[in-house]
């Protein structure tokens, strides 16, 4: 085997062995510790409320559902929203949450966090006269939203 040909078969491994170690473009990435709401600036202080999009491989962090609902920037086929489990604090996509809208404090004071778990989520929206909505169906109020 020629060196020509040896450097290009090192060369596409190693591309390959990076492009497969990279993070995807819909990944979520942890919110670092002290990150602004990208909607309303404030700092992050209670991530089991915080919440993210990731678009084109850059991530936007919010402190609150409200602040991502509100963020026309997260909005589009490109943009994958991720919220924070209030249980065990781990970021999922919205068809794996369920919303809880109730009565407890919030950042931005709506009263919304999500739940991996649909007992907890129900048990929560009752503790706290509230209402459980799925990710999903949050979701499409929110295209119907942009439509207007």
């Amino acid at each position: 085997m020629s060196a020509s040909v040896i450097r290009l078969v090192a060369a596409l491994a190693a591309v390959s062995v990076l492009a497969g170690c990279g993070p995807r473009d819909d990944r979520p990435v942890p919110i670092p510790e002290g990150a602004l709401c990208a909607r309303c600036g404030m700092e992050i202080h209670d991530r089991r409320l915080a919440c993210e999009v990731v678009s084109s491989g850059k991530a936007r962090f919010f402190d609150s559902i409200e602040c991502l609902r509100d963020d026309p920037a997260s909005q589009g086929p490109r943009a994958h929203p991720y919220l924070t489990d209030y249980d065990d604090g781990s970021l999922r996509s919205l068809s794996e949450v369920f919303i809880v809208h109730g009565n407890f404090p919030t950042p931005m004071g709506g009263g919304l966090a999500a739940f991996r778990d649909s007992l907890a989520a129900q048990r929560v929206a009752r503790e706290t006269q509230g209402q459980v909505l799925a990710g999903v169906s949050w979701l499409r109020t929110l295209e119907r939203k942009d439509a207007r």
